[in-house]
């Protein structure tokens, strides 16, 4: 997990080392943390399929149905 907070230190817009944190801290239990990763890896690269579906997952599991649906929408047109 170090690993992917040095890469997004040098590189603040590196999705795919959001994404991996974001999955990190699922593993760990951290949903909140993920979210935010998550985003960030959908603020670097809005077509990251995997992360708008990881999203809408914790989104939902959060009870926060607008950001699911969203996300959820996003990741259906991305894997047409």
């Amino acid at each position: 997990m170090v690993q992917y907070r040095v890469a997004l230190a040098a590189h603040p817009h590196h999705s795919t080392a959001a994404f991996n944190l974001g999955t990190a801290l699922e593993e760990l239990g951290r949903p909140s943390e993920a979210i935010e990763a998550y985003r960030r890896a959908v603020e670097g690269d809005a077509e990251f399929a995997d992360a708008h579906f990881n999203l809408a997952r914790l989104y939902e599991q959060a009870g926060k149905r607008a950001a699911a649906l969203r996300h959820l929408q996003a990741y259906k047109q991305l894997s047409q």
